[in-house]
């Protein structure tokens, strides 16, 4: 449990009322793990139920109010490990179904938010990242992410308005040269077909942050 008027600066209403009944989690979760090729590559999966009571939410009209019940279900598969000695591969995917189940009927506010998405909550997103080593030291090597629709709701006592950010693709890609045992040099390029994207915004507002455009990172790593 989360318990309320954990901030100094204690109100009469919201989270920070004393008052407060605390914030409720339960969570339920399953999960199973598989390795192949003698251990090498590993794979796993997970079902979930995360439910969360007596929740409150900073709104850009209201201010803090309650928003009842939230419930997010979701899978997880994961693979990592190496295919063959050279050749490593990490990825996952993640599907999240969140929603508020109930309004707050206590208080005057509208219940116009039930059954809308959480905000701030993708409902797909995943990654993969996979590089191989050549046999004269050189290392090539790349990668994909991808985060879907990301929605903010903005709530106010006769609607609810869901704003989006769109969904977005994201490559990027790493080269390394072992010169010696000692010294390795190692480039990476981010963001290779320099997209230009949205990574956050702010629920309590309209201010949003772009991601960064394509950008190259020179590295070397020493050993003794």
């Amino acid at each position: 449990m989360t318990p309320p008027g954990t901030n100094f600066a204690l109100s009469a209403t919201g989270a920070n009322n004393a008052n407060s009944d605390p914030q409720e989690t339960t969570n339920y979760e399953a999960g199973t793990k598989w390795d192949f090729l003698k251990g090498r590559l590993s794979t796993t999966a997970a079902i979930f139920e995360t439910k969360n009571s007596n929740t409150f939410a900073t709104d850009p009209i209201l201010g803090s109010i309650p928003t009842g019940e939230q419930t997010v279900k979701g899978v997880e598969l994961g693979i990592t490990g190496k295919l063959t000695p050279d050749w490593l591969v990490f990825g996952g995917v993640a599907y999240l179904d969140s929603v508020y189940n109930n309004g707050n009927a206590a208080t005057s506010t509208s219940t116009a938010q039930t059954g809308a998405n959480l905000p701030l909550t993708p409902e797909y997103s995943g990654n993969l990242w996979t590089t191989y080593r050549l046999p004269f030291g050189l290392t090539l090597g790349g990668g994909a992410q991808y985060v879907g629709e990301t929605e903010r709701l903005d709530r106010n006592t006769t609607a609810a308005v869901g704003r989006t950010l769109p969904s977005y693709w994201l490559f990027n890609s790493v080269a390394s040269y072992e010169v010696n045992k000692h010294l390795t040099l190692r480039v990476n390029v981010n963001n290779v077909f320099n997209e230009q994207y949205i990574q956050s915004f702010n629920n309590n507002g309209g201010r949003f942050s772009y991601g960064a455009p394509r950008n190259y990172v020179l590295s070397a790593d020493f050993t003794f």
